[in-house]
């Protein structure tokens, strides 16, 4: 018989029965917890966050003063099923904030399809960091183009600087375990474990937002080093995951 008739046959229990303790490495506190078979508590745990997602999407809509509209298929879908495995209680709000905005029937921007696969792809860090960017980006709008409406589209007119004041907003928003200061002075510090291991994950977490389209690097003839900027997608897409009424963290650039 394949699995699936075995698994009818003598039922979830004895079936994973000489895996329990691979399961409960696996599966981590929860399984133990509920002390449930593998396949129930894979439902339950699924269950108990899928009922959290939507409290919290009451509660969002609720605050913003808007009664939700139906979302379309392939974005509810992907919403529901990633939001049901994410363990991650500061991802999981935004998938929760993604899910309110789709379905604000007021809201000014598209909630594209890619939004919830790009979601599945990021860190809450990179999240953190994305964050901190777009709202630089909407504060120097505000402050050096006064005539332009805080828009994806005019995300372009301002640069966020060189992977320098990158890796010392990443400092500054606490991302690294170790401090700015330490970080900005390579020269000293740069071949010890700590900072090549914080190095490493803010080079990758930037390769990763520019690999998702999230930011660009532009190269200028008046700067030596490329100038990274938010791109239309990645503005949009964290207005997408931001709930209307929250106050997101943030460092100032320099």
């Amino acid at each position: 018989m394949g699995d699936n008739e075995d698994l009818m046959k003598v039922g979830a229990e004895a079936f994973f029965k000489p895996f329990s303790n691979l399961v409960e490495k696996l599966a981590g506190p929860f399984a133990k917890e509920l002390g449930l078979t593998f396949g129930d508590a894979a439902r339950v745990y699924r269950y108990s966050r899928a009922l959290k997602l939507l409290q919290k999407v009451d509660r969002i809509t609720a605050d913003a003063g808007f009664e939700p509209s139906a979302v379309r298929p392939k974005v509810l879908l992907p919403i529901l099923n990633h939001a049901s495995v994410e363990d991650d209680e500061d991802m999981h709000d935004r998938w929760a904030a993604l899910l309110a905005n789709a379905s604000n029937p007021n809201r000014k921007f598209e909630i594209r399809p890619s939004f919830p696969e790009i979601l599945t792809q990021i860190s809450s860090k990179e999240a953190t960091l994305l964050d901190s960017i777009q709202q630089h980006v909407d504060k120097n709008l505000a402050k050096n183009h006064p005539d332009v409406p805080k828009a994806s589209n005019w995300a372009y007119l301002v640069d966020v600087g060189t992977w320098k004041t990158l890796l010392r907003l990443y400092a500054n928003l606490r991302l690294s375990q170790l401090p700015t200061s330490v970080l900005l002075d390579f020269e000293r510090h740069g071949k010890s474990p700590e900072a090549t291991a914080d190095y490493s994950d803010f080079r990758i977490a930037i390769d990763n937002l520019i690999r998702l389209g999230l930011l660009r690097e532009d190269q200028t003839k008046s700067h030596p080093r490329p100038l990274v900027h938010i791109t239309a997608l990645g503005y949009d897409f964290v207005l997408a995951c931001r709930s209307p009424t929250s106050v997101t963290r943030c460092a100032d650039l320099p």
